[in-house]
């Protein structure tokens, strides 16, 4: 009975520390913005002297070799759009996105999104838009789940009703999600070696 008191008040304490673990702010409102009702990152870089021309050649070669071609790619991510005379790059991305990664368990879904990018001299705008995910709830195929971001992870879906926490299934993929349009933008900008000048974020309205 002892035991069972000791493992009881534990278990009781862990709970208790998890539930006040507070949420990174990063991760609260705001965090997801919808624009026209789609979600939408969007960054723009600064990077004196550099010609559209240069620019595009750069960011062509950030997308093939990090997304098209990156080390968690799925078998449709592809560039969808080089147009020089425009300054447009687009590609079309399915990748691995991971919820937790260990040797003895993992966690993760299948994460499409389009990526855009405007070159200008000087500059470069880069849009993430039009993400989705496939999470494989068992090992039949038929009872994966398939969600479109504006139905699982804005503010309004994800975040509990006062907006200080975020719920547990749809809080891990808005937390996964943050983490890798991060990263993406971080990368994007060590390629360029530029500095990102404007970001935004629009609060979503409900």
């Amino acid at each position: 009975m002892k035991k069972i008191m000791t493992f009881a008040v534990a278990l009781m304490a862990v709970l208790a520390a998890v539930a006040s673990t507070p949420v990174d702010k990063k991760y609260l409102a705001g965090a997801v913005p919808v624009v026209n009702g789609q979600v939408l990152y969007e960054k723009t870089y600064e990077v004196p002297g550099k010609t559209a021309g240069e620019l595009l050649e750069l960011v062509q070669g950030y997308a093939q070799a990090e997304l098209v071609s990156g080390p968690d790619h799925g078998p449709q991510a592809r560039l969808t759009e080089v147009n020089a005379e425009d300054g447009v790059v687009a590609a079309s991305i399915q990748e691995t996105l991971w919820f937790l990664r260990k040797p003895m368990r993992s966690d993760f879904c299948q994460f499409y999104y389009q990526i855009v990018f405007q070159v200008k001299d000087g500059a470069v705008d880069v849009m993430l838009r039009g993400l989705r995910y496939t999470y494989e709830l068992t090992d039949r195929p038929e009872d994966a789940l398939t969600v479109r971001a504006e139905e699982w992870i804005t503010d309004k879906e994800a975040l509990s009703k006062n907006g200080a926490k975020m719920k547990k299934m749809n809080g891990k993929f808005r937390k996964a999600t943050v983490d890798r349009k991060d990263a993406i933008f971080q990368n994007i900008g060590k390629a360029l070696g530029a500095k990102t000048v404007s970001k935004t974020i629009v609060v979503e309205e409900y």
